[in-house]
């Protein structure tokens, strides 16, 4: 009972009304048009200045997300891949891939000898046994690292169950145990101004990812607490979309005798139905393989534990969840854009209370309503559980999805031809 009073507060019919205002008229499809629009232009003026544009933000408090349709955003991650490309092929032909010793070179070049920000501290730590001495291990804000990892060296951390089955390269678990500590400051902030300094440690970075998710299992359930909130425009769509997936089940349930969702948002469909085609056009074949999507340069931090989830609040109101639904739970995936390809780093984060997942940088956050519109083919129980999460405050359901071509790869190589058949694929199939 609690879940369907919340779901009736969030996406029932007196709020999606007043939300989509005259578009939730039959005729009213040009809302959904203009608020394509909207997200657009927001995002093309943060793009050339970021002082300018729709809720713009001062420097220290910007958004850490960004919106662009997958197929940009896959795109937009070529630009990395023409860097790392130009590196490699000054020592390496085409099609060759470079040796462990000339990666970790670049990866020491880039932290200790490139323009800009010192970083060396935190390369000298992590290339050093972790001090047995609790002062040497506390970081800049004075909080302590690596408890329980007292003495460990690269080669140990190497050793551990997962580097093992993943079958990890010494620089790969580097590049994680940079991640996972005062490094991912810098690296973001460059990686989010598509800066071309930290481009080979983040293709590294990709590389390890990848390797443990396919070797040791996708990524379960886990969440991202955020300190602001989604751009309006973006929850709008984001409200139909989900609005329309319970709407559907509902439906479902009726023809049934009642079940499962008999009578939670009854009517919904209604003030849905009159702008679903137009949705369905801007999100799906006007701005590319499924319009705009949040998301990240920079590789994406979740956890599976609520303590840590709360924390990156920081107990604000317009503080967020993002929720990461596990592969199992979405539609198949293709070759190519594989979903919840998340590593658990735990095992060598310098914070390993934090039970870190780690996702790929530009991984796209598709609205799980968005491409997982039809519960009634998940069972009872599951079904019930994405409700809940879908109705749940403040609380946003995501299917992560990566290009694993671009951000595995030492060659340059344009994948755009590739992209469009298999996003078609990818539509095809889907649950």
């Amino acid at each position: 009972k609690a879940t369907v009073s919340v779901l009736n507060c969030r996406w029932g019919v007196t709020v999606r009304g007043r939300q989509m205002g005259n578009g939730a008229s039959a005729e009213g499809g040009g809302g959904a048009a203009s608020a394509t629009q909207k997200i657009q232009v927001m995002s093309a003026a943060k793009a050339a200045d970021p002082g300018k544009g729709k809720d713009a933000q001062k420097p220290d408090k910007a958004p850490t997300l960004s919106y662009m349709s997958c197929m940009d955003v896959f795109d937009k991650g070529n630009v990395f891949t023409r860097e790392v490309a130009a590196r490699k092929t000054k020592a390496f032909p085409l099609g060759t891939a470079p040796t462990a010793e000339w990666i970790f070179k670049q990866m020491e070049a880039e932290w200790l000898h490139a323009p800009g920000e010192d970083v060396s501290e935190a390369w000298a730590y992590v290339t050093n046994p972790v001090p047995h001495d609790k002062a040497q291990r506390l970081d800049p804000h004075g909080l302590e690292r690596d408890k329980g990892n007292e003495g460990m060296t690269l080669e140990d951390f190497q050793q551990r169950p997962i580097p093992k089955k993943a079958r990890l390269e010494k620089h790969e678990v580097l590049s994680l145990r940079l991640y996972t500590g005062p490094g991912y400051k810098p690296l973001n902030t460059s990686l989010r101004a598509v800066g071309m300094r930290f481009a080979i440690t983040a293709r590294v970075i990709s590389i390890a990812i990848v390797k443990i998710a396919e070797a040791c299992g996708r990524a379960p359930r886990c969440y991202r607490g955020m300190s602001i909130d989604l751009a309006d425009d973006y929850k709008e769509y984001y409200g139909k979309m989900t609005a329309e997936m319970l709407a559907s089940a509902d439906k479902k349930a009726a023809k049934s005798k009642g079940g499962l969702f008999g009578g939670i948002i009854a009517g919904a469909g209604k003030v849905v139905g009159g702008v679903v085609d137009a949705v369905k056009q801007n999100w799906e074949r006007v701005t590319g393989f499924v319009g705009p999507v949040p998301f990240d340069p920079a590789p994406l931090s979740f956890t599976t534990k609520d303590s840590v989830l709360k924390a990156f609040t920081y107990g604000k109101d317009t503080g967020i969840t993002l929720c990461f639904i596990e592969k199992e739970l979405c539609r198949k995936e293709t070759p190519v854009l594989k979903i919840g390809i998340g590593a658990d780093v735990d095992w060598v984060s310098q914070y390993p209370t934090e039970c870190e997942v780690l996702f790929p940088p530009f991984t796209a956050m598709l609205p799980y309503a968005l491409e997982h519109r039809d519960l009634g083919k998940l069972s009872s129980s599951d079904a019930a559980d994405i409700a809940a999460i879908c109705g749940a405050e403040k609380q946003y359901a995501f299917m992560p999805v990566t290009y694993c071509c671009w951000n595995t790869q030492w060659d340059a190589k344009d994948f755009r031809d590739k992209a469009g058949s298999d996003r078609r694929a990818f539509r095809s199939k889907g649950g």
